[in-house]
C-alpha cells in the first residue's frame, strides 16, 4: 500500500516536531525474550534438544549457497580483532559441541596420506608449482630442478670439464662468482617460479668450474663443509 502525498506531509508535519528520545523504542511490539530474557526465563521450560536441532537444520538449510563478500568477511574481521572470549563463553561453546562430528579429527590412527598429497600441501606452502623434494632448504631446492643442473653443465662444457685452477679433470662442483644468496636477495627470489624467470641466476658467467680441493680453498663458505668422498 503506498501513502498519498496527503498522508506523507502529515507524517512529515508530525516528526519534524519531535525528538528522538520521544520515539518508542524499536523493540517495543517484541516479545519479552526477544528484549533481553532467554526462553527459559519467558516460559519456564527449556528448548528440548529435538527443537534445537530442527532449528540449527533450518538455519543451516537457509545459509546453504550463501556467499558472503569479500568487503563483508573483512568487516566481521575488524569487528571481532582484539576481543577476547571469555572463559564461561569458552566453556558454553565446547559443552555445545560435544558430540558434534569435527571433519578434521575424523582421520582414523594409523591412516597414511598418499605421496601425491603431500606433494601437492609440499607445492601449496611453497608456493612453487615444481616439486624438488620434502623439508629442503630453499637453496637446496633450487639446486636440484632442471634450469639448475643446465646451467652447471653449460659451466663444465665452457671450460672443457677442467678445473680452471689447477687443470685437473677431475670430479668437478661449479662455483658461483656472485653468491647464489646474493643473487636471491638482489633479485627479490622467494620461489622456485621466481628463479626460472630470473635470467641473470642462469648467466654462466657467474659460475667456474672448480676441482674440490680449489673450491675449497677459494670459497670460504665452502670450505665449511670440507671435501667429499666420490
Amino acid at each position: 500500500m503506498k501513502h498519498t502525498e496527503e498522508t506523507k506531509n502529515k507524517i512529515s508535519k508530525t516528526m519534524k516536531n519531535r525528538r528522538v528520545t520521544d520515539l518508542p523504542p524499536w523493540n517495543v511490539g517484541l516479545p519479552s525474550h526477544r528484549r533481553g530474557k532467554t526462553y527459559n526465563e519467558e516460559y519456564g521450560l527449556e528448548r528440548t534438544k529435538e527443537i534445537i536441532n530442527k532449528l540449527s537444520n533450518s538455519m543451516k538449510v537457509a545459509s546453504l549457497g550463501h556467499i558472503v563478500s569479500k568487503e563483508t568477511r573483512e568487516k566481521i574481521g575488524n569487528s571481532n580483532r582484539g576481543k577476547t572470549v571469555s572463559f564461561e563463553t569458552r566453556l558454553k561453546i565446547s559443552k555445545s559441541q560435544l558430540g558434534m562430528k569435527k571433519p578434521w579429527a575424523t582421520r582414523k590412527v594409523g591412516h597414511k596420506v598418499s605421496e601425491e598429497t603431500r606433494r601437492k600441501i609440499s607445492l601449496y606452502h611453497s608456493g612453487d608449482d615444481i616439486f624438488t623434494g620434502f623439508k629442503q632448504d630453499f637453496k637446496l631446492r633450487l639446486r636440484n630442478i632442471r634450469q639448475y643442473r643446465e646451467w652447471r653443465y653449460s659451466v663444465f662444457k665452457r671450460d672443457n670439464f677442467t678445473c680452471v685452477e689447477c687443470g685437473h679433470r677431475v670430479y668437478l662442483e661449479a662455483h658461483h662468482i656472485i653468491s647464489l644468496s646474493d643473487l636471491i636477495k638482489q633479485f627479490n627470489i622467494i620461489t622456485l617460479n621466481d628463479a626460472v624467470k630470473c635470467g641473470e641466476l642462469w648467466n654462466i658467467d657467474n659460475g667456474i668450474s672448480y676441482c674440490q680441493k680449489c673450491h675449497v680453498e677459494d670459497d670460504f663458505h665452502r670450505a665449511k663443509f670440507g671435501i667429499k668422498k666420490k
